[in-house]
């Protein structure tokens, strides 16, 4: 029990660290974004054009939950949506002159130094920690489920 109990208390301790990566704010050029819509600017300036499933993919959430998020950077004149000619049902997203300027000028994230310290580790050691969360992640999952058949 000691061990799931350690565990236990780093899954809590990881999820309050997300919370605080989330949470953190950065206003640039009179433009306050968060943590997740600098993520966003730096993924859609890196990759130029994006679809947006392909962005939410990349995020790991689903293409609904990037509706709020892009309307907000819209508006602020950051991001413009697209439709592909050929196939409506395909969106994609660009930075505009502004959202390149600002992103050129976001200053690094707690996620990009964990990114940063996670790239030291050594190929063993980041495939150990990998097969290891998606093992508590295929637990979580399961235990989720067992819920959700009642």
């Amino acid at each position: 029990m000691e061990n799931i109990d350690a565990v236990i208390g780093s899954l809590e301790q990881i999820t309050r660290i997300f919370k605080q990566f989330e949470s953190q704010t950065v206003e640039v050029d009179g433009y306050k974004l968060s943590a997740t819509q600098m993520l966003f600017l730096k993924i859609i300036n890196e990759e130029e054009c994006i679809y947006v499933g392909r962005l939410a993919q990349m995020m790991g959430r689903s293409a609904a939950s990037l509706t709020a998020i892009l309307d907000r950077l819209e508006e602020r004149g950051l991001a413009v949506r697209d439709r592909n000619k050929p196939d409506r049902r395909k969106v994609f997203v660009r930075l505009t002159e502004t959202g390149r300027i600002v992103v050129e000028k976001l200053p690094a994230t707690s996620r990009d130094d964990f990114l940063m310290e996670f790239s030291k580790l050594d190929d063993d050691k980041k495939k150990q920690i990998s097969l290891s969360m998606q093992q508590v992640i295929e637990l979580m999952q399961k235990s989720l489920d067992y819920r959700t058949d009642d």
